[in-house]
């Protein structure tokens, strides 16, 4: 369950944010999304000017607006220049390349690829990872993830990561009386809710009896405004079968989320952030689910026999496997119950239309953003749930979601996480530190992925079980890269290529990886903070050269490398000029040819196009014309076109031409585009530092 989201006003939207994780079963080939709609046409040898000549296309996307003149890079530009000034002093010649206007896509062609020749080897001395070093290594990443707490009778600070009853003796006097304090709350929270009930039975009989009591814990933590917070939970490890049914919960993805955005910065005028007060305790557990617990060392109760009692929980707790779905369905039911229609696609979107008023929401557990073009109607729902006993509290605004910040200008909302970035920046400083002063040339950090980490990765996957990987830097790489993954798949697409790629090897790590993976974060860091645009008018769009004009459409670019080994699929998919769905992932078979590693990228692509466009019907806005998908591949745009069966294509099987079959619907039609042109390029494989900045700087904006 999740611990730290749903329990007092206090709470901060972005205690969701999984600053330190362990990404043990992160994927080879997590993904993410992304997405635009524009202006321009594409030619299309059967007919339709789907695409403009190249050299209109260059034009219209050369054309976009400086920072100087577009409203919205003027807001952003003050905030990134003080971003550069105190937080890196490394990024200012960076910062004015990339405020600069773009220029026009002809010179795109013109990439430096003279650092693509050298290694990493040949730019850094020697591996930042000291392989003689790991007992330093331990004490560094148990100070990070373990209690944070001195055991001597020393008087230390409250660590900042989460920590047990049993550590608060270690604390001043006045922290002591803040744990205890937060303590009694939360116990008081729990009788005022009646989680419990008031049946009590002596844990011996029950246990006689055979039915399983289950033991509670409680965890601590200091939020970012200093108040301490605590959680008591039930240890829902030791449940049996008996006591739960189904538990799945499920959450609004990030690209559900972005579509969200995208479709807000449109058509809402007024928003607002709800968070639900103990959202677990306010859901009962069917009566089918008999749960017995024993309660916390302080608040223990005894009968007259001096026998030990449990108390039979009456409402879902923190802890038990179907506390989520349980609080998902009562949520859920509401908004159905109330006159909210709940997306097909996406079962955590819900949208109220009354006449032409309208309310949406996103659910994330306890957090729920909700938009709309008319307050009165949205204040009506919000009253409408406290009115039906909804613990919540509620803020005008929506600024921050999934451990993101939204900013809002005149042009655009922009989606970004740099609070998440500086806390993570602060962790591992002296890393970054070190790894940049070992680096012959600052220049190699202006890209994420040089072009020999492939090749280690590789060699680190062939010699797995050959070579024994040391448990604490197999601990510490997952660690690292379940940061990076969280955010490139949130609003970083320019790391996600990078970052998929090194979680291939995240059981078989080498010092060498673990120094790439570094290489990303210092990247991030000297980058500075960009976010992903979700525009309020298409004309502002800086995709607006790629597309035809058109408005609630879905809009698609895909792209695959072809390698020896297993190529890599990359799309990026567009809904209203704006990045809704990105991903990169490797493909699950050996492509015999380009066309066949091409075919392959279309139809994973096509999976985010028919999930956006269900969502986009489900909201009203019905796209009737076929999708525009853009490859750099004629052979692929053939295959999705004709059905060829011959030769290097009689191999692929049908789920591979999935696009083959939308085609047919009417759903997507493809269409060539030069791969100079293809935004999608930079999430399949690295790139130099020219053209990843021309296709950065088109789906990201600074801050």
């Amino acid at each position: 369950g999740k611990h730290f989201d749903d329990d007092s006003d206090e709470d901060d939207d972005d205690d969701d944010a999984p600053l330190l994780v362990d990404a043990d079963e992160v994927s080879d080939d997590e993904e993410s999304e992304g997405e635009p709609d524009l202006d321009a046409p594409s030619d299309d040898d059967e007919g339709g000017d789907e695409m403009r000549n190249q050299s209109t296309v260059a034009s219209r996307i050369g054309s976009r607006q400086s920072v100087q003149t577009n409203p919205a890079r003027q807001v952003a530009g003050v905030l990134t220049d003080e971003h550069a000034r105190t937080a890196n002093p490394h990024a200012g010649a960076r910062r004015n390349q990339v405020n600069e206007p773009m220029c026009a896509m002809r010179a795109w062609r013109e990439v430096d690829t003279k650092h693509l020749e050298m290694t990493y080897a040949d730019l850094v001395e020697g591996p930042t990872f000291d392989t003689t070093g790991w007992e330093e290594a331990s004490t560094n990443l148990k100070a990070m993830s373990a209690s944070g707490v001195a055991r001597g009778g020393e008087e230390i600070d409250m660590p900042d990561v989460p920590f047990k009853p049993s550590d608060i003796s270690n604390f001043s006097a006045e922290d002591q009386a803040r744990c205890e304090a937060a303590r009694e709350k939360e116990w008081n929270n729990l009788k005022e809710s009646e989680t419990f009930g008031e049946e009590r039975k002596p844990i011996k009989d029950l246990k006689a009896a055979g039915i399983n009591v289950l033991g509670m814990g409680e965890t601590l933590k200091v939020k970012r405004d200093g108040t301490v917070k605590d959680r008591a939970y039930v240890l829902g490890c030791c449940q049996w079968d008996s006591m739960f049914d189904l538990t799945y919960a499920p959450v609004i993805s990030s690209s559900c989320f972005r579509f969200f955005l995208a479709i807000a910065a449109v058509y809402c005028t007024v928003f607002k952030s709800v968070d639900f007060v103990a959202a677990y305790t306010q859901s009962l557990l069917p009566t089918a689910e008999q749960v017995w617990v024993r309660f916390p060392k302080p608040w223990r109760q005894f009968d007259k026999y001096g026998n030990e009692l449990a108390g039979k929980l009456q409402r879902s707790l923190y802890g038990l496997k179907q506390a989520g779905k349980n609080w998902y369905d009562k949520l859920s039911g509401w908004l159905i119950n109330y006159g909210f229609k709940q997306c097909f696609s996406e079962p955590c979107l819900y949208i109220l239309r009354v006449g032409t008023f309208f309310v949406i929401v996103g659910t994330y557990v306890d957090d729920c953003p909700f938009g709309s073009n008319c307050a009165k109607l949205l204040d009506q729902v919000i009253e409408a749930m406290i009115a039906d006993g909804l613990r919540l509290t509620c803020e005008e605004g929506l600024y921050d979601m999934l451990g993101a910040e939204i900013m809002h200008t005149p042009d655009c909302l922009i989606l970004h996480n740099t609070k998440y970035l500086k806390n993570v920046f602060d962790k591992y400083m002296d890393d970054i530190t070190k790894l940049m002063d070992k680096a012959r040339k600052k220049e190699i950090f202006n890209v994420p992925c040089l072009p020999d980490t492939a090749k280690k990765v590789r060699e680190a996957k062939d010699n797995k079980g050959k070579i024994e990987s040391d448990p604490m830097l197999i601990k510490m790489y997952q660690r690292l890269i379940g940061i990076l993954l969280y955010a490139a798949v949130l609003c970083n697409p320019d790391a996600l290529y990078s970052v998929c790629l090194l979680s291939q090897a995240n059981h078989c790590p080498t010092p060498e990886l673990y120094d790439c993976a570094m290489h990303v974060m210092v990247y991030l860091y000297m980058r500075g903070a960009m976010g992903i645009p979700f525009w309020r008018h298409l004309g502002d769009s800086t995709v607006r050269g790629l597309f035809q004009p058109g408005q609630d459409v879905v809009r698609a670019l895909f792209d695959a490398s072809w390698e020896v080994v297993r190529s890599t699929s990359g799309w990026a998919i567009f809904v209203n000029g704006s990045l809704v769905a990105y991903g990169s992932k490797r493909q699950a078979s050996i492509a015999l040819s380009s066309n066949a590693a091409e075919i392959m990228a279309a139809s994973i692509a096509c999976l985010d196009i028919v999930q956006l466009r269900n969502l986009l019907a489900d909201f009203g806005y019905k796209q009737k014309d076929p999708s525009t998908m853009l490859g750099d591949s004629l052979g692929a745009k053939c295959l999705a076109d004709n059905p060829v069966s011959k030769g290097l294509a009689k191999h692929i099987e049908r789920r591979e031409l999935y696009v083959r079959e939308l085609t047919k619907l009417g759903v997507v039609r493809v269409y060539h585009v030069g791969t100079d042109f293809n935004l999608s390029d930079m999430f399949t494989k690295a790139l130099g530092e020219a053209k990843l900045t021309q296709f950065r700087d088109v789906i990201m904006v600074p801050i």
